[in-house]
């Protein structure tokens, strides 16, 4: 069966339009001519009571476009492209998480508190379809990298925009700023603290450890962040609005140090069980060896007692030689002029201190 397949995003989706065919995915336009041109072979499973078309190849060029635009920072399209991915496969979980962020990434400053929101909203369903879908333990760790490294990259620029806004704003009107920017930069700071939640409850491999315990410092830098630029000397004129948000401020801080202790007791944990199956498995491939090779075992051990014998009668050897050249020592120094007066002095030396402490 033919199928009328949009070069620039892979799309079958197509309709004729005031004489020309347009794409219904990324709006391109063809004529008559090049529509014709376009047509390629589909895969069709016509089995059992409905007809299904293949579009892997479709979901590949929409995923290379998608991927271009990221890369590109190109947020509107990015978002197009993920948009269209999520449609065709919605346990995707790159589309699940970058159509939502780059939709964030177009907000304005009073739209940061709902568009940081959507972001850790979307966390931990991006984190389980990447434990139940992606295959093997290297490709996972790869994919909440990626996220990881995308959602604080978010949590930083939302949080300085916050910050450059409010600064920039009077003096005497900043006062009336607060509670927005306390909204803001504590919605931004929830996408580190989220990310963190999210990768710990799924993995509890030392690399999630690692990438949870980076997720909560960041958050915890950008509430301090926050501590910092909510100060007395800039609002003295607000001090009860600065001690409550600086107090929420810093129970928050102490409650994702409390997150990151947790991690790390896991890792610890996770650590110490590694290395004890990994002696284990040492042990076992140990005694799997020499079950096969019993004859060298019994020759090699013969040798390492004839060595071992030798080195303890040369030791035994050393001991005696030392005991005898310790009086000749003694002997040689006692010949020195002079010697024997000091060792006299000594003598008598020692014979006045035990005479002064019977004295008392």
């Amino acid at each position: 069966m033919k199928q009328l397949t949009c070069e620039m995003c892979g799309s079958t989706d197509l309709m004729k339009q005031d004489g020309v065919f347009i794409c219904q995915t990324c709006g391109c336009k063809y004529s008559v001519e090049e529509a014709k041109k376009m047509m390629v072979e589909g895969t069709v499973d016509v089995t059992g009571s409905t007809v299904k078309v293949d579009n892997s190849k479709e979901l590949e060029n929409l995923y290379q476009v998608a991927r271009r635009a990221k890369d590109d920072d190109n947020s509107e399209q990015a978002a197009k492209y993920y948009d269209a991915i999520l449609t065709k496969d919605p346990l995707s979980w790159e589309a699940s998480y970058f159509s939502v962020h780059f939709k964030a990434m177009s907000c304005k400053i009073g739209q940061i508190s709902n568009a940081a929101s959507t972001v850790s909203n979307c966390l931990d369903t991006v984190m389980s379809l990447i434990s139940q879908n992606v295959k093997g333990d290297e490709n996972q760790k790869k994919a909440v990298e990626e996220v990881a490294r995308y959602a604080k990259a978010a949590a930083d620029l939302f949080l300085t925009a916050s910050s450059n806004t409010f600064m920039n704003t009077d003096a005497e009107y900043r006062s009336r700023q607060v509670p927005d920017y306390y909204y803001r930069s504590f919605a931004a700071a929830g996408i580190a603290e989220t990310l963190g939640d999210a990768i710990s409850k799924y993995w509890q491999d030392e690399w999630a450890c690692d990438l949870a315990i980076g997720a909560h410092d960041k958050a915890v830098s950008l509430y301090r962040s926050f501590q910092r630029t909510v100060k007395p000397s800039s609002l003295w004129f607000t001090a009860p609005i600065h001690g409550e948000v600086d107090g929420k401020a810093s129970s928050a801080i102490s409650r994702v140090e409390s997150k990151k202790d947790k991690c790390r007791t896991i890792k610890a944990t996770v650590a110490k069980k590694i290395a004890e199956e990994k002696r284990l498995a040492q042990e076992k491939r140990n005694k799997e060896y020499w079950d096969e090779h019993q004859d060298e075992k019994v020759k090699l051990e013969s040798e390492i007692s004839g060595y071992e014998a030798k080195i303890k009668e040369i030791e035994d050897n050393i001991t005696t030689l030392k005991n005898e050249l310790s009086p000749l020592k003694k002997e040689m120094a006692e010949q020195l002029p002079g010697q024997k007066d000091v060792a006299k002095e000594e003598q008598n030396k020692s014979a006045l201190v035990t005479q002064k402490a019977s004295l008392g």
